[in-house]
């Protein structure tokens, strides 16, 4: 058996379990419910704790990575272009791709969810984008998704927090030693 291939199956095991002791539900911060989680307070609803409505989408994530011709490196620190995104999510691809080739993924289908689910990454990684889910949020409803999920129904729902209100270009600092 491949590392990939066993990877995938212990990693889909811990999911699995993890929703089965949590109620099997998945609940984002914004109190939408994806996947069946109870709330902290034991309701389904998920309360008022509501992060936030900005989201930049896949083309503003694209354009902005600080690369020749662009319009400077608004990524967050830490996370760079050429981040593989099965290792980012901790998933198993038919071939690994890097963030940006997964935002500039043309089509739909799995490339779709390539570009919306790595523009929800960076949005919720951003301190300057007041996301609606946190970045554990949207690491863990890419893993429920590939390779078995509903592909279109959760790049629908991040394409909808992408398209928020983008508060980017953001202030590029610069500190003086």
């Amino acid at each position: 058996m491949s590392n990939k291939l066993i990877y995938g199956l212990l990693t889909g095991v811990f999911l699995f379990s993890f929703l089965l002791i949590n109620n099997s539900d998945f609940l984002l911060s914004n109190g939408e419910v994806v996947a069946g989680a109870i709330g902290e307070d034991g309701s389904d609803d998920g309360g008022d704790d509501m992060i936030g409505e900005d989201g930049c989408t896949p083309g503003f994530w694209k354009n902005h990575t600080g690369n020749k011709g662009n319009k400077g490196n608004q990524w967050p620190e830490g996370i760079s272009t050429g981040d593989s995104y099965e290792i980012t999510f901790g998933v198993i691809l038919d071939q690994d791709v890097t963030l940006l080739q997964a935002l500039k993924a043309k089509g739909g289908g799995i490339n779709a969810f390539l570009r919306h689910s790595t523009a929800a990454y960076l949005n919720a990684s951003s301190p300057d984008v007041f996301y609606p889910s946190t970045t554990n949020e949207v690491i863990s409803l890419v893993q429920m998704t590939i390779p078995n999920g509903d592909i279109e129904g959760n790049k629908d729902l991040f394409d909808k927090f992408n398209n928020g209100n983008c508060p980017g270009p953001f202030e590029t600092v610069i500190m003086d030693g």
